[in-house]
Parts: C-alpha cells; sequence; structure tokens
C-alpha cells in the first residue's frame, strides 16, 4: 500500500525475578575455593546435588524435570580426619538474615550429622556488606529455638548476633575464602563437641 508507513512495535517483557538463584554466586565461589582446598590436599568439601525427576528429555538433553525430594544441604566433606557438614545461605539485607530461608529439613539433617561427630554449621554471606560469617550449628539452634518458639523479635538473626557469636572469614594465604581457618579453631578449642 502507497502512503502507509508500517511501524515495528517490539513488545517488550516484564523482566523475569528468579529468587531460587539468589545464592548462586555464592555457591559458586565456594566450589572454587573447595576445589584449591582438594588441589593443595587440605580437605575433601563437596557439593551435595539436589535430587531431580526427569519428566522430558531429548537425547541426552534434560528439557524439563522436577526436584524429586528436598535437598539436602549443601556441603558435605572431610578436613583434618573429621566430618564436615554445612549449608551456604546469602541475603541481600544488611542489617539481618532472615530465619526463613532456612528450611526445617536441612536444620533436621544438620542436627542428625552433629549427634555422630559431625562438625556442622552455617556459612552466610551478608552481599551488600561483603560479609561472610561461620555459624556453629549449636549457636544457630538458639535463634532458631527461639522463633519457632514464636519468641518476639525473633525472624531473624541480626548482624550484630553475628559479630559476636560467629566467626568473620577472611581472605588468607590458603584460599580467596578460608572457612577452613574458622574449622581449625573450633577443632583446637574442642568447640565442636558441644552438642
Amino acid at each position: 500500500m502507497k502512503g502507509v508507513i508500517r511501524l515495528r512495535v517490539q513488545k517488550t517483557r516484564k523482566p523475569v525475578v528468579n529468587y531460587g538463584g539468589r545464592g548462586m554466586a555464592f555457591e559458586e565461589l565456594l566450589e572454587w575455593v573447595n576445589q584449591a582446598y582438594e588441589g593443595k590436599q587440605i580437605a575433601t568439601i563437596e557439593k551435595i546435588p539436589t535430587p531431580i525427576s526427569i519428566i522430558r528429555s531429548e537425547g541426552s538433553r534434560i528439557k524439563d524435570a522436577v526436584f524429586s525430594k528436598k535437598s539436602s544441604v549443601d556441603y558435605t566433606g572431610t578436613y583434618r580426619s573429621r566430618p564436615i557438614w554445612y549449608d551456604a545461605k546469602s541475603t541481600q539485607i544488611d542489617t539481618s538474615f532472615p530465619l526463613d530461608f532456612v528450611e526445617e529439613h536441612q536444620v533436621d539433617r544438620l542436627i542428625r550429622h552433629q549427634s555422630n561427630g559431625a562438625i556442622c554449621f552455617f556459612l552466610f554471606w551478608f552481599t551488600k556488606l561483603d560479609r561472610y560469617y561461620l555459624m556453629l550449628l549449636p549457636i544457630f539452634l538458639t535463634y532458631w529455638q527461639r522463633r519457632n518458639d514464636g519468641v518476639r523479635g525473633c525472624k531473624s538473626i541480626p548482624v550484630a548476633e553475628f559479630e559476636k557469636n560467629a566467626f568473620l572469614i577472611g581472605k588468607t594465604s590458603r584460599g580467596l575464602l578460608d572457612y577452613l581457618a574458622a574449622v581449625d579453631h573450633i577443632i583446637d578449642a574442642g568447640a565442636d563437641n558441644k552438642h
């Protein structure tokens, strides 16, 4: 048609926010650190894969899958002849860590392994503060129990509590994020035996 100008209109899509991958950068960092530990024969720490059930595949490619059961904790391994189990959590909140980011079955799994002699803890990354903390399971459980008991104001752990009751993880010559330096302190102090 003469005299008609056709314009192409591109539809814009609303951005999709993916909350499921918010800890991926932290897990990638820990994967690199754990590979460095293994390469230097310091420790063997491995990521526990989340079990999935394949719904549809084409050849060797998975096209559709669902989680077949709840995930365990993130990592397990051995350090200084001791079993280690931990979960990694991150938050963009700079004042506290919301306890809703931790699932009941993860805490139960850590409790079971701790009762059998494992060193169990959580690694936390406050992304806006760029601070990493290691909190032993028994200390974490005090906050968890208060929340479960419905104590007012106990839905999160304030950063000030991490500063008092957790190990600030720094960067050392052994690795970019040397959380095993805190585990050394825990083992040497015998704090891992306080179940």
